[in-house]
C-alpha cells in the first residue's frame, strides 16, 4: 500500500486567510546578510521573546503573503493566499527576541516570513 498524501506536502500547502497575525517575525539568521534564502538546519532570529510568551521547545509555521484572493469563490472564501514556507522550533528566548532552528523548510525561508503556531 501507498499513502495517499505525504505528511510534510500536507503541512507545506497554502491557504486562503482574510486575518492573519504577523506580529512574530524573523529578522535575521545566523548568516547575517550573506544568505538570502535558509533552509533546514539554519538558525534564525525572531523579533519577540518571553515578552511574548515563547519558550524553547515552541514550533511555529513560517510562511508570506503571497496575493490578494478577492474573487470568494476562487478558494473557498476572500482574503489572502498564504504560503507556508516551513517550521522551526525555539531553541532559546531572551526578554525581546528568540533563537530558532529551522527543522522543516517547505520553499527558501526568508527574513520578514511571519509565524504562527505549528498544529500537527
Amino acid at each position: 500500500m501507498i499513502p495517499a498524501y505525504e505528511e510534510v506536502g500536507i503541512q507545506c500547502v497554502g491557504y486562503v486567510s482574510d486575518k492573519e497575525n504577523e506580529d512574530l517575525k524573523i529578522l535575521g539568521s545566523e548568516e547575517g546578510g550573506l544568505k538570502v534564502g535558509h533552509a533546514t538546519g539554519d538558525v534564525v532570529y525572531l523579533n519577540k521573546g518571553l515578552d511574548y510568551g515563547l519558550s524553547p521547545g515552541d514550533r511555529f509555521y513560517s510562511q508570506r503573503r503571497l496575493e490578494k484572493v478577492d474573487h470568494p469563490t476562487q478558494f473557498g472564501s476572500a482574503g489572502w493566499l498564504i504560503q507556508r514556507s516551513g517550521w522551526l522550533t525555539i531553541l532559546a528566548v531572551q526578554d525581546q527576541t528568540a533563537t530558532a532552528e529551522i527543522t522543516q523548510a517547505c520553499l527558501d525561508v526568508f527574513i520578514g516570513d511571519y509565524l504562527t503556531p505549528f498544529e500537527q
